[in-house]
């Protein structure tokens, strides 16, 4: 595949988010007055925006405790680590109604099908009370 190809398969999203990168790398990156530009949007704007930043917090804190290298974790990390719980405390004061926030895994476990479990699943063919004709040993067929 050549370079157009490529460039042309990342999507919206990833664009962005290469380019906040690759500035953010740059010495003269000044996060205040991007932070400012962007506060000054529409209120739909803004919940995206937070949504950003809240997954933005929950990815990083994932990172917390793993340490690079060297075993030292970042500044970074700790913080989004603290704004991580601060998250899930506010999400169970108040329901967000236009908010996505990232899901924790309490909210994901509870989601799942709940199964009734038997006392015992060994021979739980035991318990079956259905009397049709079943092949036995003794069947024409064996």
């Amino acid at each position: 595949m050549n370079k157009e190809g490529a460039e042309m398969a990342k999507s919206e999203e990833l664009k962005v988010a290469e380019a906040l990168v690759n500035a953010s790398e740059s010495h003269w990156f000044n996060s205040s007055i991007m932070a400012r530009y962007m506060s000054n949007q529409p209120y739909y704007t803004l919940d995206r925006i937070m949504e950003l930043c809240a997954s933005l917090i929950h990815e990083i804190a994932r990172r917390h405790g793993a340490g690079d290298q060297d075993g030292i974790d970042s500044e970074g990390t700790y913080l989004a680590n603290e704004l991580s719980f601060a998250l899930k405390e506010i999400k169970q004061i108040y329901k967000f109604n236009n908010l996505n926030l990232p899901k924790t895994t309490e909210e994901i476990v509870a989601r799942l099908p709940k199964y009734e479990t038997k006392a015992s699943n060994r021979h739980s063919w035991l318990d079956d009370k259905d009397d049709t004709v079943r092949v036995t040993l003794d069947h024409p067929f064996f």
